[in-house]
């Protein structure tokens, strides 16, 4: 790490636009910038994140760190962009897992069959441009979206939270470390999951 005199030196030809002493303190500030991020996120970063744009975020951080860092405080000012970059990364992903959220009710029926044969899911009635498609599938998928409390309600508390994570893409390591689970064990659950949907789905169409 850069030692403190020289930092604040640093700091401040930065803010005089000094683009060869803004990479110096990049550079100097990677190991910190990564380890904050996978601190925040749980290594390994689950495959619906982006590392690059994690990465951003935590230069954004680092540039806010810049900017307001105010020596006259006593305050170190790696500890000033250590906290500054937790910050922007977490916002970043509190934003991340809010559109998540926002898409469950999309996702939740996705992978549901809706044909006999088990061949269609409701992801094909969406995304095929098909004319022959019957109009009633539209419909399915419209209730379905219209379920998710209703769906809540027929999950035990550990099947609802392992329900979340596995439509917001985390894999099943992921989800057993959250958990305190086996893979198999979460393996089992979204069988369950899947098969109480299904049967709330199968009820729906007979209706």
């Amino acid at each position: 790490m850069i030692q403190d005199v020289k930092e604040i030196e640093l700091i401040e030809r930065i803010k005089a636009n000094d683009e060869e002493s803004l990479q110096e303190l990049i550079s100097a500030y990677q190991r910190i910038i990564w380890s904050i991020i996978y601190k925040c996120v749980h290594f390994p970063i689950p495959h619906d994140l982006d590392k690059q744009d994690l990465y951003q975020e935590a230069l954004i951080g680092l540039m806010n760190a810049v900017k307001h860092h105010d020596p006259r405080f006593g305050v170190l000012f790696s500890s000033f962009a250590s906290k500054c970059i937790e910050n922007e990364v977490r916002s970043y992903l509190r934003k991340h897992r809010s559109q998540n959220r926002q898409m469950l009710n999309q996702a939740v029926s996705l992978d549901m069959h809706v044909s006999e044969d088990e061949q269609l899911t409701l992801l094909d009635t969406i995304t095929s441009s098909s004319k022959e498609f019957d109009p009633v599938f539209k419909a399915d998928i419209a209730w379905v979206k219209d379920q998710i409390p209703s769906i809540q309600e027929q999950l035990s508390e550990t099947e609802w939270k392992v329900f979340q994570k596995y439509h917001l893409g985390y894999t099943y390591r992921e989800i057993g470390k959250q958990f305190d689970l086996t893979e198999k064990d979460v393996d089992n659950t979204i069988q369950k999951i899947k098969k109480k949907i299904r049967l709330m789905f199968d009820t729906h169409r007979s209706l």
